[in-house]
């Protein structure tokens, strides 16, 4: 990844995740020159989980990088998908996740940089193929499953325009 382009940074992506602190595992998104898009996650030893996540040996807890990816699918959903509403009525949703794997471990200092695509769109679900890497090696990858739900503010109705 030379060259990045950020196209989201910490505060567009609280304006587009309802994620806050510490739950916000996105730090920034960037785009390579050759326009594919990729999720920052920085991980410090601040992180809480390192509070009780193997103290004297901390490990990025395997949840929070599924949780990680996730949540890049939904920005990815957001970024790539030409949809026609405001992100503030936009809520995706994480539904399943299959084939989980971590291969090495994540520690204080490593970035994670987080990486998919969408293998199947049906109405309102998607289906991602995700892995995660640190200094270009494969750490971690998941198939994810999410539900994108749009639910403009002046209507109640969760199942405006369903497909």
């Amino acid at each position: 990844m030379n060259h990045n382009e950020v196209v989201l940074n910490h505060h567009d992506i609280l304006k587009s995740l309802p994620h806050r602190a510490p739950f916000a595992l996105v730090d920034r998104v960037v785009r390579d020159e050759d326009d594919v898009l990729y999720g920052i996650k920085n991980i410090s030893m601040s992180e809480p989980a390192f509070i009780g996540h193997f103290p004297d040996n901390p490990i990025y807890p395997g949840v929070l990088v599924i949780e990680s990816m996730a949540q890049f699918c939904g920005l990815y959903f957001i970024i790539i998908d030409e949809i026609d509403v405001d992100v503030s009525d936009l809520k995706v949703f994480l539904i399943s996740v299959d084939r989980f794997k971590i291969k090495t471990q994540i520690v204080p200092g490593d970035v994670l940089v987080l990486h998919t695509e969408i293998v199947k769109k049906r109405g309102r679900f998607y289906d991602f193929d995700c892995y995660a890497t640190v200094n270009g090696k494969k750490v971690a990858s998941a198939a994810i499953r999410t539900y994108c739900e749009i639910t403009p503010k002046n209507n109640e109705n969760n199942n405006v325009n369903a497909e």
